[in-house]
């Protein structure tokens, strides 16, 4: 086989896992993982079963690889700011900024609360969706590491515990503030975040 078909190939698979992600995205959001069938995902991304199974194991699968597509999103945002901001103070206050504002995606938040709610009725799920929240931390514990290491900012505890602390209070907070209407409890929430995130982390001295 030539290089060229092999490319060709390899891209014409890297598209059809990328229109399956896209149909799995909106029918996961708006019918939710236990409603939304591999058959009605094919016809929607336009493919056969067969190529639904040459891509992905099975339904679970399909639906962390949708989580991390999304994840990838807010996480590449992070990253710019990060690489942006060269002043210690410029940089914590754009990360706090994000931080308040993380995970308010109403996509994001419903696609995670499904299949935590997955998860929690199936056993065999919980060891994915532990992962994905440990890569999670993971990723925020060693961007964390890093700034306490070159001296720009400080914890008052280990950076794995308060990288845990940061997700887990922007998770809880932003699915209070998804089911609010009322503009003040809004703000409520995003001051809650914004007074965890600061109790947890700033600027070395």
């Amino acid at each position: 086989m030539n290089r060229k078909l092999r490319q060709t190939r390899v891209e014409s698979q890297q598209q059809t896992r990328l229109r399956l992600i896209r149909a799995a995205t909106k029918a996961f959001i708006r019918d939710g993982f236990e409603s939304s069938s591999v058959e009605r995902i094919c016809e929607k991304a336009g493919y056969s079963r067969g190529a639904f199974y040459s891509n992905f194991k099975d339904k679970e699968e399909l639906f962390l690889e949708v989580l991390r597509s999304k994840r990838k999103e807010i996480d590449d945002e992070l990253f710019r700011v990060v690489e942006e901001k060269k002043d210690a103070r410029e940089r914590l206050q754009a990360i706090l900024d994000w931080y308040v504002n993380l995970d308010l995606s109403r996509d994001w938040v419903i696609l995670e609360c499904e299949f935590r709610l997955h998860a929690f009725r199936h056993r065999a799920a919980r060891t994915r969706a532990a992962e994905f929240t440990h890569q999670g931390v993971s990723s925020y514990t060693n961007l964390l590491h890093r700034h306490i290491e070159e001296g720009s900012v400080q914890t008052a505890t280990r950076a794995d515990i308060v990288a845990t602390s940061l997700l887990g209070a922007a998770r809880g907070l932003a699915e209070l503030q998804l089911l609010e209407s009322d503009p003040e409890r809004k703000k409520l929430y995003a001051e809650c975040r914004d007074l965890v995130f600061q109790r947890l982390v700033t600027i070395a001295d």
